[in-house]
């Protein structure tokens, strides 16, 4: 199974502490997001996970608990952009 995180929103930069926590449950709950009375579970079995696909612009809040996960492949893939405060206010300097 290919786990993309980075669909939906920025896992890595606002949601680390749930992802783990999903990790450490070992499933995940998800909604359709266009059928919303379907939801899907998932087991987050790393025997099950071929990669996991991190799409994000911070991250830092998971670069300290990477043990958790580490038998898994991950693929990582970092935006940066020129943009000030102004622009991107979420966004770490």
């Amino acid at each position: 199974m290919i786990l993309n995180t980075g669909l939906r929103t920025d896992i890595p930069g606002f949601f680390s502490e749930w992802f783990y926590n999903r990790i450490d449950a070992g499933f995940v709950y998800l909604r359709n997001p266009y059928a919303k009375n379907k939801i899907y579970s998932y087991k987050l079995d790393p025997e099950l996970i071929d990669c996991i696909i991190f799409c994000t612009k911070n991250p830092r809040p998971m670069i300290e608990n990477l043990e958790k996960i580490d038998k898994c492949n991950q693929y990582w893939h970092i935006t940066i952009t020129p943009y000030e405060k102004e622009i991107e206010p979420n966004v770490p300097p």
